[in-house]
């Protein structure tokens, strides 16, 4: 098991060699079709796939990931993440070291300034390690409003302040007059 799991996060793995992500949990999937096939692995082909469909899961710092054609595959020894999926939300990878250990970062460029998302770890097999997590809400929303060009445009134009302007807004504010303290 991964240290560090918590409950209801899933352990997996990401997989430059896999063309499909492969998902074990039912739950990850916002719509799945029966599908029965088969996966070709180095040592032969199984018959392991149940499914696909639309998935859409949450890594570790909240990067929400949405899978077109995700494999849904329950007896599958592991979850697999497609690099193809990370770049098909519109995320770059990059490598780094740190204190002598490699991560694989999943980066954002938003109005050119480059943001580490993600971090996963690097096993001494040379895979990429993180964990994944079912997203649960009860609320409805539409599905245009997850593109966050859209979104970043409709925030804008109700007038709430971005990122940036409440850092300025922190920094220059001296707090509410009844609360300073003496």
């Amino acid at each position: 098991m991964f240290v560090g799991m918590f409950p209801g996060e899933i352990e997996c793995l990401a997989d430059c060699g896999t063309t499909h992500t492969i998902l074990r949990h039912r739950q990850l999937f916002i719509e799945l079709v029966p599908y029965n096939s088969s996966v070709t692995t180095m040592t032969g082909s199984s018959p392991l796939i149940n499914g696909r469909g639309n998935a859409q899961f949450m890594l570790p710092n909240g990067t929400v990931l949405k899978v077109t054609e995700a494999l849904y595959a329950p007896r599958a020894n592991r979850t697999l993440l497609s690099f193809k999926d990370i770049r098909a939300n519109g995320y770059h990878m990059e490598t780094h070291c740190e204190n002598g250990n490699e991560y694989l970062c999943i980066t954002s460029n938003e109005c050119g300034r480059k943001r580490i998302l993600e971090r996963l770890m690097c096993r001494s097999s040379g895979l990429y390690l993180t964990t994944i997590r079912i997203i649960e809400s009860n609320n409805v929303f539409r599905d245009d409003l997850l593109d966050s060009d859209t979104y970043r445009l409709w925030h804008d134009r109700l007038g709430h302040p971005g990122r940036d302007m409440m850092i300025r807004i922190l920094k220059t504010s001296h707090g509410h007059p009844f609360y300073r303290a003496n």
